[in-house]
Order: C-alpha cells, then sequence, then structure tokens
C-alpha cells in the first residue's frame, strides 16, 4: 500500500476565480490529494466519469496548466445539465475557469449520455481514470469495467467518497468505490485524511497491473450484490455489448445474472416500501404460467410491466392499444385490441386506475388482469 502522496495544493487556488457558490464535491484536503497524484505520475490522457457543476474538472485543469503537462483530460457526465441547478449546464465551472489558466489544457466533456457512447471516441492508453458518480450499485463498477480495456498497465484509478456510506448516515447504500477497492487487484493507493471524523481516507486509488485484468472475475461477481437502481434499459445493453467486446462469455453471463437476479429482488423491494408486498406476489403468480400475455397500453406504466415481466423470464407477446391510436415506432410488438382474439389472451392492463375501468368492456372483462394503486407505486418506482 502507498501511503506518501504529497498534499498538493496550489492547484486550488483557481476556485477563487470563480466565485460561484457550487464548487468541487471534493473536500480540500481530497482535491489536494488528488492533484499530488497527477503531480507524481504525470498523466498523458486522463479521464473523468462525473463531473456536476465542474468545480473539481476546474482544479485538474489548473493543475495540468501549472506543472506544464501535455494531459488530454476528457469528461463525462449522464447529465446535460447540473443535477442541482438545472438553470446551469454540467461542467459550467469547467468552462469558466478555462480563461484563468496559466496556459492551455486540451480537454474535451461529454455530457448526457454514459461511457460506453464515448469509450471508442476516447481511445486506449488512458493513464489515469476518476470515477465519481452515483456510488451506489452498480455505479462504479460498471464504468470501470468499461474503462479497464482501455487502461494502460500502471494506470491509476482515483475513487471518491469510499466511506461515504459512514460519513453521511442517509447515504447507507452508497458503498460501490469502496466494494470496488476492496475487490479489485492492484497496489492500493491510501493515506490519512485528518479532516474528517475517523481520519480514514475518503478518496482512494490503485495501480492497474496484469494482476487486476486477471482476477477481474472478482469483480463481476461483486455485481450480484444488491443494486439501489436499475439503470436504464439502453443503458445495459450498451454495457453488455461493451462487455462482450472485451471479456470472456462466461464473465458476459455473470453479468447477465446480475441484472437478472436484481430486476427480480427489485421489485419485491419496491413493494415491501409500499406495503404491497402480497399484492405484487400475487399479481405475478397469477399470470406466471399464462400463455399469450399482452399488455394493453404502451405508456409509462405499461412498458414497466413489460420490463419487469421480462426480466421475471415470463414471456410477453407485445403490446395492444385502442383502435383508432397510432402505433408508436418501438421495437416490441404493437397491436390493436381487435386484431387480437381477447378469448385466447390474458391482457395486463398497464394504464392508470381511471384508464383501466375506461377500456375493460364486458368482452374483455373476463381475461383482463387489473393493476391496483400499489402496484402502480411499486411500478412507478421500479427502475
Amino acid at each position: 500500500m502507498i501511503n506518501d502522496i504529497e498534499i498538493f495544493r496550489e492547484p486550488l487556488k483557481i476556485r477563487e476565480n470563480l466565485m460561484e457558490p457550487y464548487g468541487p464535491e471534493m473536500s480540500d484536503w481530497q482535491s489536494a490529494f488528488l492533484c499530488g497524484l497527477v503531480k507524481k505520475y504525470k498523466p498523458s490522457k486522463m479521464v473523468e466519469v462525473g463531473i456536476a457543476a465542474g468545480g473539481t474538472t476546474a482544479v485538474l485543469l489548473n493543475c495540468i496548466s501549472m506543472l506544464g503537462l501535455d494531459t488530454e483530460l476528457y469528461s463525462i457526465d449522464l447529465n446535460k445539465n447540473y443535477y442541482r441547478d438545472e438553470s446551469k449546464e454540467t461542467g459550467y465551472l469547467a468552462k469558466l475557469c478555462k480563461k484563468f489558466l496559466p496556459r492551455e489544457v486540451l480537454h474535451k466533456m461529454y455530457c448526457g449520455g454514459i461511457l460506453p457512447e464515448y469509450a471508442d471516441e476516447i481511445g486506449d492508453g488512458i493513464d489515469f481514470l476518476i470515477l465519481d458518480t452515483t456510488h451506489n450499485m452498480p455505479g462504479e463498477i460498471l464504468d470501470f469495467l468499461v474503462s479497464l480495456p482501455l487502461l494502460k498497465n500502471g494506470a491509476i484509478v482515483v475513487l471518491h467518497d469510499i466511506i461515504m456510506n459512514h460519513l453521511h448516515k442517509c447515504h447507507a447504500e452508497a458503498f460501490v468505490t469502496k466494494l470496488l477497492l476492496s475487490t479489485v487487484v492492484g497496489e492500493k493507493i491510501l493515506c490519512k485524511e485528518d479532516c474528517n471524523p475517523y481520519e480514514y481516507p475518503n478518496i482512494g486509488a490503485f495501480i492497474v497491473t496484469d494482476d487486476t485484468r486477471k482476477y477481474i472475475e472478482d469483480v463481476f461477481l461483486s455485481l450480484t450484490i444488491t443494486w439501489s437502481y436499475m439503470p436504464e434499459e439502453r443503458h445495459l445493453d450498451l454495457y453488455r455489448k461493451w462487455f462482450c467486446r472485451f471479456y470472456s462469455e462466461r464473465l458476459c453471463e455473470e453479468f447477465k445474472s446480475a441484472i437478472d437476479l436484481n430486476r427480480d429482488s427489485m421489485v419485491y423491494r419496491k413493494a415491501y416500501l409500499y406495503k404491497g408486498r402480497h399484492d405484487v406476489k400475487d399479481f405475478i403468480e397469477n399470470i406466471r404460467n399464462k400463455q399469450n400475455i399482452w399488455i394493453y397500453g404502451c405508456g409509462a406504466i405499461g412498458r414497466k410491466i413489460y420490463s419487469m415481466l421480462s426480466s421475471l423470464r415470463i414471456n410477453v407477446e407485445g403490446y395492444v392499444i385502442s383502435d383508432g391510436l397510432m402505433k408508436p415506432v418501438i421495437e416490441e410488438r404493437v397491436e390493436y385490441i381487435s386484431d387480437i382474439d381477447d378469448s385466447k389472451c390474458t391482457v395486463i392492463l398497464g394504464m392508470s386506475l381511471n384508464k383501466q375501468k375506461e377500456v375493460c368492456t364486458e368482452k374483455l372483462k373476463s381475461n383482463c388482469i387489473f393493476v391496483n394503486e400499489y402496484m402502480i407505486k411499486v411500478l412507478q418506482s421500479y427502475g
């Protein structure tokens, strides 16, 4: 373990020129530790996942500029607008700081997407990676697994908020960066942080080696731990395709298992939260062995029912909509209600309670399944 990194504070002075209510979401010590790593390892190609207001990015740009490095910095964030103040763009402080830098730094920001969407453009040869996003499962683990094939041996991987779950008791599930630091193989970099009550660092790093790649299965296995949220299906598909390019079939199957396990368990955890667990269980058991299942309605509720049932390996033929409506252009099959033989179908009413009453005709009633208020609450909170 390395524990002697210089705490390099000089680059933090850039913040005096910004004069904004929002700044780095790292403490002064953590920002100075990060700058110390840059000073020691002098990276040529850095990637930062998680920008927020861009306060830390501004400090990094100033650090690179002050040190006279020819470092390329690429910053990525899922949000186009700053999550704490949507009137501002993500990374607005990084843009603001550039006119104060001692010398220009090559910097590119990608906002509004996830790492797999930009990874090919960024390319390999990355020797410094900063992961500072959700901190909840599966969060930074997914982005590290995307990054690893692009990282050079000897690359530094920095993880922020590694004890956030202890420092902020309302964030009990914010342990993903510590989990990654604990499961990955590589020399760890941890320095005593004397500005929190535990004197334990809330930021750490590790060095990528051949063994990091050799034992990456341990990181994939960690994905079966309970997830706090379910990424969008489109995003999961992008991660899945990326992993299939660079990892073995067995590890890709491990990722698929992690998704399936968490989709299933998340349904019941959400149900428990809304005191509707028995309703959810009854709903699922009622349709598990049925054939020719259709979902009436392909709006938000209907699509979440489709996603939930698919994750539980319950086959759904597609969606039906009322006659006269325009069919949406989606991947799944969509038919008009008059075009299916509803006497031989099971039709789940994937819509609000009022709409369910409107569409459930006498003819359809014997074969339709209502979705009650508890189920709707569960579905609305489902990833």
